[in-house]
């Protein structure tokens, strides 16, 4: 019993008729008592609503919109349902807008009465609460622990087999057929393979017998290749000593030609010496030291002349500044000194026009001070017409004298100022000019101590060089620069004949070797080719590459029919594995065949006969259902002291049997009924669920019964409650007050339902 489900407490917020409303529910019986259409019923639909229900399915649950869910004028509203699982308290919170989804939290209400979430989302927290009701399925709730109104009887009233089907369903029955149509292909799989066992069996024994055949060719290959492998050794030492015999020859032509070389080396050998000695001269130095003196003097001596030019045009220039200003240069200074006394005199000039300029201002001022005066600005004497007229003349007189000597010293002080740029642009050039004489001068003397050096070594080695005929052509010329370059030309040349020669040596042997080696190798080779047992004297090079071409050929062949079998060989082995592994596959196959051949019974028992509707699992189960649902219902009808018990044949046809004999179930009473249906639910649930309901809900289960059956019902879910830990009861007959623990009254004032809990002592005073 420590698993019970048991519901603590119902919120409901703008849900249906009620606008704020909150129940507890104790063990034991609870009553909710009140007029048709006052809101009862819609307690626990919502309860069921906010537990089972996904909004999509509203329509199917109370036949209306989600708009007909909430309180009319209200947009919004929640309900709680409070649980109690096995001594754990749960909350399940049920959110519904019209403006957006139904919202839903599922909490664990821990110490303190702190909140844990748990779920969140509708058909997250419907799966959560399924899981820890552990309920097979929303539907097992309507046919067992929750009655609805007008659903109390309605598996009694439903056809056998409607209800045998219902029932099969709730206890999953159904999956059967499933598993059996999972099944069905496997089936076909396993017969399609026994059909190919056959057929495998009979592929693997022609590939044993191409193995067979394989290793048979491979065998015969292995010897040809064995013998071949022989003649192409033979072959090989014969290529050999062709090979070494061609080599020998060819470097035979090699020495002959290198004796040759050498014997011109000889002839070159007597004049190294010399050469060596000219190119330690440093021949082009002497001749760029020669060019670049030649090309100086030229510079100097148009420097020189270039000089003489700028001071004459000095001169020229002085003389004209004496004649145009009308002054004296001191013929003492220099054309610094010249620049000196022009800076200062242009000086001067910019003075006195300063002077004037003074003037001109005071001058200009006074003619604008008498204009604008009636006095004299001096002496504060009245200023006559006359007066005015001769001293403004007077003033303009002298305005008109100084702007002539203005306009003169501008001009004497931009010629005084062109003056000094020509002086100073010709001092420039002769500046520049002094300087490049100096370089030239300088560079002259330096270049000219190199060139007295390297002519006393040329005019030594020259002297050596008439002792010889090798240079003659050379010696016969004048001039000394045209000497230097032939000897120097002749000894580049004669050391570069030299290199050659020796380069050829080193081409012909691909090393460096000596004259002395040249001949002792030819004596070696043409001894090594008399031991070969050929005289070099008669050998016919060309015959001996014949007959070298002929055994390569023939080893060629013999290589390559040795490739051949070599890869027919590889090619059988590869084909051998693949037989292999093709062996191994369809092994593998066969014995996955077996395994099929081997389960085809089980697998063809379990599809033809034991899954399914119709199988043996589902009949057993059927019959073991029937069997517990028939025993839990004459129990609880036994505890409920009923007068009858009941039959379920394997259609699920119920018959009632009494003391006296078999009755109809249609002429039970309507108390008899209420209870046979009650029975039945508790029965259905203890075996779909495998334990006693923790609660039991019946929404008017005595309607259209009169008093006294209202009465004796009344007594059985009395009887009930002291069975099932709680039971919610739905009524509008006040017979029912007396006999609950807990009685809740349900009205509607103004479209508002209203819940008011009757104590015992109304009770008590309404029984009296």
């Amino acid at each position: 019993m420590s698993n019970i489900v048991v519901i603590k407490a119902i919120k409901l917020n703008n849900v249906l008729s009620h606008e704020q409303t909150y129940i507890e529910f104790p063990l034991g019986l609870t009553a909710l008592v009140g007029p048709n259409g006052a809101g009862k019923s819609s307690i626990i639909d919502a309860a069921i609503y906010a537990l089972f229900i996904n909004p999509q399915n509203i329509r199917g649950f109370r036949g209306s919109s989600k708009k007909s869910f909430l309180r009319i004028g209200s947009s919004s509203g929640y309900i709680e349902v409070e649980l109690s699982i096995g001594g754990k308290k749960y909350v399940v919170y049920r959110g519904i807008s019209l403006s957006k989804g139904d919202e839903a939290v599922l909490y664990e209400v821990i110490e303190n009465e702190k909140k844990k979430v748990l779920a969140v989302g509708v058909q997250t927290v419907l799966d959560y609460v399924r899981k820890l009701l552990s309920i097979p399925s929303t539907e097992s709730i309507r046919y067992t622990i929750i009655s609805r109104q007008n659903e109390i009887a309605r598996l009694i009233e439903e056809a056998p087999s409607t209800r045998k089907e219902l029932v099969l369903k709730l206890l999953g029955l159904n999956e059967l057929e499933k598993a059996k149509e999972v099944l069905k292909p496997y089936l076909e799989l396993v017969k399609s393979d026994i059909k190919f066992y056959d057929s495998y069996k009979l592929e693997l024994n022609e590939i044993r017998e191409k193995v067979k055949a394989l290793s048979r060719s491979i065998e015969a290959d292995r010897v040809e290749f064995a013998r071949l492998e022989n003649e192409q050794k033979i072959l090989s030492e014969e290529i050999k000593r062709y090979e070494k015999l061609i080599e020998l020859v060819k470097l035979y032509d090699k020495l002959s030609k290198a004796i040759g070389i050498v014997k011109e080396l000889k002839e070159v050998e007597s004049a190294l010496s010399l050469c060596r000695e000219i190119l330690s001269l440093d021949i082009e130095n002497f001749i760029s030291i020669t060019n670049v003196l030649r090309d100086r003097k030229r510079d100097l001596d148009e420097a020189l002349e270039k000089l003489k030019t700028i001071e004459n045009e000095i001169n020229i220039v002085l003389k004209n500044l004496e004649l145009e200003l009308e002054i004296q240069v001191p013929s003492s200074v220099d054309t610094k000194g010249v620049i000196e006394y022009l800076d200062e005199l242009s000086k001067q000039i910019y003075l006195d026009r300063s002077v004037k300029q003074a003037e001109f201002n005071i001058a200009k001022n006074s003619v604008e001070i008498i204009g604008r005066s009636a006095n004299c600005p001096l002496c504060g004497r009245e200023l006559s017409d006359n007066l005015k007229e001769r001293l403004l003349s007077e003033a303009k007189n002298r305005i008109d004298s100084i702007l002539k000597e203005l306009d003169e010293l501008d001009k004497r002080y931009n010629k005084v100022k062109l003056y000094i740029d020509n002086v100073k642009k010709l001092e420039k050039g002769r500046l520049e000019i002094q300087v490049r004489i100096e370089n030239n001068r300088k560079i002259i003397e330096e270049y000219m101590n190199k060139y007295r050096e390297i002519k006393n070594s040329i005019e030594t080695v020259i002297s050596k060089l008439k002792s010889s005929n090798f240079f003659t052509k050379c010696l016969d010329n004048s001039n000394t620069i045209n000497v230097v370059r032939c000897i120097h030309r002749l000894a580049i040349e004669t050391m570069k004949i030299y290199e050659e020669k020796k380069h050829m040596l080193r081409k012909l042997f691909e090393e460096e070797i000596t004259i002395d080696e040249v001949s002792k190798k030819y004596t070696e080779v043409k001894n090594s080719i008399a031991e070969l047992g050929f005289d070099i004297n008669k050998i016919n090079i060309n015959e001996i590459e014949a007959r070298y071409k002929e055994c390569l050929n023939k080893f060629n062949e013999v290589s390559m029919r040795m490739g051949q079998i070599k890869g027919r060989i590889e090619s059988y082995l590869k084909m051998q594995e693949e037989f292999s592994k093709k062996e191994r596959e369809i092994e593998e196959k066969l014995n996955q065949l077996k395994k099929s051949i081997e389960i085809y019974p089980v697998l063809d028992f379990m599809v033809n006969k034991l899954l399914g509707k119709d199988g043996l699992l589902a009949k057993i189960l059927t019959q073991e259902s029937r069997r517990l649902i028939e025993r839990y219902t004459n129990a609880i009808l036994k505890e409920l002291d009923m007068g009858f018990r009941i039959r379920i044949d394997e259609e699920f046809d119920i018959s009632v049997h009494t003391p006296f004999g078999e009755l109809d179930i249609r002429s039970l009473s309507g108390g008899e009924m209420v209870s046979l249906a009650i029975a039945l639910r508790i029965a259905l649930a203890y075996t779909v669920f495998g334990r006693l309901p923790g609660f039991f809900i019946l929404d008017e289960p005595t309607q259209f019964l009169d008093r006294d059956r209202r009465r004796s019902v009344f007594e059985i879910i009395k009887k009930l409650s002291e069975r099932v830990p709680q039971v919610i009861v739905i009524t509008h007959d006040v017979e029912v007050e007396e006999l609950a623990d807990k009685v809740v009254y349900v009205s509607k004032e103004g479209g508002r339902s209203i819940v008011r809990e009757i104590s015992e002592l109304e009770k008590i005073t309404e029984t009296v």
